[in-house]
């Protein structure tokens, strides 16, 4: 009886052995071989499109290699300058109302400084000062410099001004026209 068994269990594993595999195993084994050779296929690709592996490549590889670089280069400038408007026009929208700003200030402060200049004035016309006309000349001076020092120290808001040089340097390099 036991030998009986055996006999049986061999048979099936006989016969197991010898069946094809399934339609849908095969499929699969297929599908998963033509990915993997898609994968080495595209690994290939990134590696020679990083300069990594280009020793055996023929010229006309090599050319087509370099369109597709430069094709992927002017996708990113365009990318690049297209982010680079809309940082300028940010930045100019909010610079002008910075400007506006700043302006109102500085006529605050030339008032101010044109009042305190014009009471010096009263006061060393009314006799209490005899050099009067230099001290106004003085005051006057020091309001031009002060003015000249401010203006000249301003720092950041030159973005205010409509600089096209700027932008015609940031587009100047982007043209992939070549």
């Amino acid at each position: 009886m036991k030998e009986t068994i055996k006999r049986r269990k061999q048979h099936s594993q006989d016969t197991l052995k010898l069946m094809p595999p399934s339609l849908e195993l095969r499929l699969q084994d297929s599908n998963r071989e033509s990915l993997r050779m898609e994968v080495v296929e595209l690994t290939l690709q990134l590696r020679q499109m990083r300069g990594e592996d280009i020793g055996g490549l023929t010229l006309e590889e090599l050319q087509k290699l370099e369109e597709e670089l430069e094709t992927g280069l002017c996708r990113v400038l365009a990318r690049k300058l297209f982010y680079v408007s809309v940082l300028r026009n940010t930045f100019t929208s909010l610079g002008c109302r910075f400007c506006a700003k700043l302006m109102e200030e500085n006529g605050l402060l030339r008032n101010e400084l044109t009042h305190h200049c014009s009471s010096k004035q009263i006061e060393s016309s009314s006799g209490r000062n005899q050099a009067a006309p230099s001290e106004s000349a003085k005051c006057e001076r020091e309001q031009s410099s002060e003015l000249t020092k401010h203006a000249s120290n301003s720092g950041p808001p030159h973005y205010c001004c409509d600089c096209s040089d700027t932008s015609l340097r940031l587009g100047n390099n982007l043209l992939c026209g070549k």
